[in-house]
């Protein structure tokens, strides 16, 4: 192999046909491998058929090499030398070999010579004023303007009142937008989707823990958000169905620490693993004067997820970080389980 194959093969001359594929114009031909003009397929299939080569020939002199030394040498650690010698040309050609046989398995088209280059243009996007619309209609609740410009139609938000909407149009009018009016408005408002009224026996079991049909933000008792107006809602939470057990225990708790009490998580199964209708669990809101009643007065601290659980009322109350994860004692899940050893009538230290 003569330095000017080895010139051709590492530093080839591309020269690029208008619609034909790109080829190497070799300066000396390589080892009968690649000779004359190939193209790029033919280029790298044959950069894999030298090296895999080199690899082999370079294994061979090694072996030979490391075999004399090894039958020359009269020290032992001399022949152990020559032995690793020896196993790393072999290494070297199966690791050559390996990754021909690595690429083939993973995708045989890696390795083969279906490889095209073509050109390709493309046209600068230079749509009308009266383009595409690159914001779809908006469909949460606020008020809205419509306008457009060199790269389509769009829906801008406008806040949450007509006011707001004028002031946020201004400055894009001024700017050269064309503004386009919706049903003869250039602000117009979207309203908020109707959701199906809550069951009535949401509405029951609210009316029983707090004394009105709504929850929200009432005290004593209270929920945190608005009924879940369908299976799948974020942002809600249900209380429908959850036994008159746990709704005991929440009435119970908020008499006993006369403090607020705050539902966060009810019957709500999708948003809460183990919650379900009909079992009483429930998740109630952290709190200095909730925390501290049930660390005075629970019994049966045990360590438990983040924290702690503690024993009160015939439920285990489990530290959950920011909220308390509230099971009555005797279901399946192994922190519901029963309290009757003698640990669960040991008073919990606040």
């Amino acid at each position: 192999m003569t330095k000017y194959a080895l010139l051709s093969f590492f530093f080839p001359t591309l020269a690029f046909a208008q619609s034909a594929p790109a080829t190497y114009t070799l300066m000396a031909p390589l080892g009968g491998v690649l000779e004359g003009s190939p193209n790029l397929t033919t280029y790298l299939q044959g950069i894999v058929q030298v090296t895999i080569g080199i690899a082999g020939i370079l294994a061979v002199i090694m072996i030979v090499v490391c075999g004399i030394k090894l039958m020359g040498t009269p020290s032992a650690s001399g022949k152990s030398e020559a032995k690793e010698c020896v196993w790393n040309a072999i290494f070297g050609v199966l690791l050559a070999l390996g990754a021909w046989i690595l690429l083939n398995t993973i995708n045989p088209l890696l390795l083969s010579n279906e490889v095209n280059l073509t050109e390709v243009t493309t046209a600068p996007a230079t749509p009308p004023p009266s383009g595409p619309v690159t914001d779809p209609y908006p469909t949460q609740a606020g008020w809205y303007f419509k306008y457009s410009d060199a790269t389509g139609i769009h829906y801008n938000p406008g806040g949450t009142s007509a006011e707001t909407c004028a002031a946020l149009l201004a400055p894009a009018e001024t700017a050269g937008k064309t503004i386009i009016p919706v049903n003869g408005q250039k602000c117009f408002q979207v309203l908020a989707p109707s959701a199906p009224a809550p069951s009535q026996g949401e509405l029951a079991t609210r009316n029983t823990l707090c004394g009105n049909n709504s929850c929200i933000g009432s005290t004593p008792v209270g929920i945190n958000n608005r009924p879940c107006p369908q299976v799948g809602s974020t942002g809600c939470t249900n209380v429908v169905g959850l036994p008159s057990t746990a709704v005991n225990v929440v009435k119970a708790l908020q008499a006993a620490c006369n403090c607020n009490v705050v539902i966060t998580g009810g019957t709500e199964y999708w948003l809460h693993k183990s919650h379900r209708a009909d079992q009483p669990i429930f998740d109630l809101r952290k709190s200095t004067a909730v925390n501290s009643y049930l660390l005075a007065n629970g019994t049966g601290k045990r360590s438990s997820f983040v924290n702690y659980r503690v024993y009160w009322d015939g439920f285990w109350w489990t530290d959950e970080g920011d909220h308390w994860h509230v099971c009555q004692a005797g279901l399946s899940s192994w922190y519901c389980r029963n309290c009757t050893t003698s640990a669960c009538t040991t008073q919990v230290a606040p």
